[in-house]
């Protein structure tokens, strides 16, 4: 879901400046976090 959000963001303001934005919310996601989901392929579960 944070992913989602970050992605939905990611053309218009870039994926630092969301993440920094996002910080010291119940939102908050790590920038390895972020990199780490999107670059993994999709689980057997998922698909």
């Amino acid at each position: 879901m944070k992913v989602a959000f970050v992605d939905s963001q990611r053309e218009e303001h870039g994926v630092q400046p969301v993440l920094q934005a996002l910080e010291q919310t119940p939102a908050e996601i790590a920038p390895s976090t972020y990199y780490a989901a999107t670059s993994r392929p999709e689980s057997a579960r998922a698909a």
